[in-house]
């Protein structure tokens, strides 16, 4: 690995050690007392996606909790922007209403 891939590696490992989801991380296993509240997002699926699932989080050295918060908060803001700008795109004006609660995800 060269040098610049390296600072790269440290910098994304830094980001991520000092990012909300590394906290949400600690609070979820109980290493940490916490004041805030978290709440459960759970559905039932297919084996087979489970096991991609497990599969992806084992060579990423990640949680599957993690994987799914961080997957969950990318499709929630494309969501929410591929929304706003078609609304846009097609009335003209911003869109006037809110997204709720909390505005835009992390």
């Amino acid at each position: 690995m060269n040098t610049k891939d390296f600072a790269t590696l440290k910098a994304y490992e830094e980001a991520y050690t000092s990012s909300n989801l590394a906290l949400t991380n600690l609070i979820a296993s109980g290493s940490v007392d916490h004041s805030v509240e978290l709440k459960r997002v759970q559905f039932e699926t297919f084996p087979h996606i489970v096991e991609r699932l497990e599969s992806v989080c084992d060579v990423l050295g990640i949680s599957k909790r993690e994987f799914l918060e961080r997957a969950l908060v990318d499709a929630l803001n494309s969501t929410w922007s591929t929304f706003t700008e078609t609304y846009q795109r097609l009335t003209g004006h911003p869109y006037d209403g809110e997204l709720q609660p909390g505005k835009e995800a992390v």
